[in-house]
């Protein structure tokens, strides 16, 4: 079998976004952090609230997102006095916020393969998750930590002194364009010899297939 991974467009998250501090209100001097996700009580969105807390008002925390807890998760922070989190609707493009965050962090008590961290990854936003979470997001710029505060405050001061270039990065697992080229062959029910043929022209290239060793052995294991 063949585990498939949630695909994305690799070229529209390497897209420039123009300015988003001044879209959104934003302090370019500030360093911020997004959350992204549903807001319930696995994604843990309160832990990260409380790190904040804890954090220098120049790092702050952008929540987006919609659930069962976002009522309980803005109490928090105004019972808190934080003036570090903001909230933003489930609507925004999250590519948008990303092209403003130092990080993108999740700290969610279990979770699969987060597909925020796909994004962010291949947008070169640096993620710190949860070790809670499976190990496959892994795309060269995850770290996981446990859920400790200490552990989140050190990392997030870290990564806000960090004048680091974003640097979008690649895996083919999550390419939409090598899964579709993929699947077309799984789904036209080819023959043996068909797939050597298609592994040939994945060698070479062609007018259909562009180039690509994997997928030229897979179609020979295929076959």
């Amino acid at each position: 079998g063949k585990v498939v991974c949630f695909p994305i467009d690799y070229k529209m998250y390497r897209e420039p976004c123009g300015d988003c501090y001044q879209k959104y209100g934003l302090d370019p001097n500030k360093r911020y952090f997004l959350f992204s996700g549903r807001l319930t009580s696995v994604k843990n969105v309160s832990f990260i609230i409380d790190v904040f807390k804890d954090l220098p008002d120049e790092c702050v925390l952008m929540v987006m997102g919609y659930g069962p807890e976002e009522e309980n998760l803005k109490k928090q922070v105004k019972d808190n006095g934080q003036r570090n989190v903001l909230f933003f609707d489930k609507k925004t493009p999250v590519k948008e916020l990303l092209s403003v965050s130092q990080a993108m962090l999740l700290p969610s008590l279990h979770e699969g393969i987060p597909f925020i961290s796909v994004q962010a990854q291949a947008c070169g936003v640096k993620c710190l998750l949860s070790d809670y979470i499976t190990k496959e997001s892994q795309m060269g710029l995850t770290t996981f930590l446990p859920l400790e505060k200490d552990a989140w405050k050190a990392a997030i001061l870290a990564l806000a002194s960090d004048d680091y270039a974003h640097e979008p990065q690649y895996d083919r697992r999550f390419d939409s364009k090598f899964l579709i080229s993929y699947f077309r062959g799984i789904y036209e029910g080819l023959s043996s010899d068909q797939w050597i043929e298609r592994g040939k022209e994945y060698t070479l290239g062609s007018n259909r297939f562009y180039r690509d060793k994997d997928l030229c052995q897979d179609c020979f294991r295929i076959a």
